[in-house]
């Protein structure tokens, strides 16, 4: 991918299919997807990486996917 807009769109489900195998009708995180690591450059333009893991963390299909910043 060249810039985190289209990281973002990817994983809103316009570059693959992604389904939601279960889900939280309160709106949680309980959900899960066939995504188990995601490697993002935090110098992306336009989104930076922390802006892509910040929209991945807030996404009840990806919210369980492990983050680790290095911090």
């Amino acid at each position: 991918m060249k810039d985190g807009v289209e990281a973002v769109n990817y994983f809103k489900g316009r570059g693959f299919s992604n389904k939601v195998v279960r889900s939280d009708i309160e709106g949680g995180c309980s959900g899960y997807s066939q995504v188990d690591l995601v490697i993002l450059d935090l110098n992306l333009p336009k989104i930076d990486g922390i802006g892509v893991l910040k929209f991945l963390k807030s996404d009840s299909k990806y919210c369980l996917v492990p983050a680790w910043t290095g911090k």
